[in-house]
């Protein structure tokens, strides 16, 4: 990704800062035996997965990228986790394969479309893909509003960073 520029053809912000969400949680969990997956992220604001689009800059650029609807990169971290449970369905990958991939994709820096070249699903159907996921109440009392569901696409609990990065021998 870091071959990409920005802005115009890379790869969308969600992506970078999302790729370290999930990277930083990985890492948590298989070291300290906790991180924001035990509690599915919460919160990811509902209302900001209504526009993923918004997601591809960031908030100085315009875009929502570590913006208030981005509370601690919740929302980003979900997508790179949703873009790779969308790759095992779709793709027939495992957990790992398909969450390495999302991490550390093939780089496309001059593409126009780089979702579609490298994980073969447009930015549209992506984003689309994310209304599967149910909006429910909060329940935290520090936040009020709708949250997405987000259990359904945290890691196993048994999964570790060093499984994703290290290939198969």
């Amino acid at each position: 990704m870091a071959n990409s520029p920005p802005q115009g053809n890379g790869w969308p912000v969600w992506m970078w800062e999302g790729g370290a969400g999930v990277v930083q949680n990985l890492h948590t969990a298989e070291h300290y035996g906790s991180s924001d997956f035990d509690n599915n992220l919460s919160p990811v604001i509902a209302t900001a997965l209504n526009d993923p689009s918004d997601f591809e800059l960031y908030e100085r650029d315009g875009g929502a990228g570590q913006g208030k609807s981005d509370l601690n990169g919740t929302t980003q971290t979900f997508m790179v986790l949703a873009l790779a449970k969308e790759l095992q369905t779709t793709r027939g990958l495992t957990e790992e394969q398909a969450l390495a991939l999302a991490l550390n994709p093939p780089a496309k820096p001059d593409s126009e479309t780089p979702l579609l070249d490298v994980f073969g699903i447009t930015l549209e159907a992506f984003s689309t893909s994310l209304a599967q996921y149910p909006a429910v109440e909060s329940g935290e009392d520090w936040f009020e509003g709708k949250v997405v569901k987000a259990s359904a696409v945290m890691p196993s609990k048994d999964l570790t960073l060093t499984a994703i990065l290290q290939p198969a021998g």
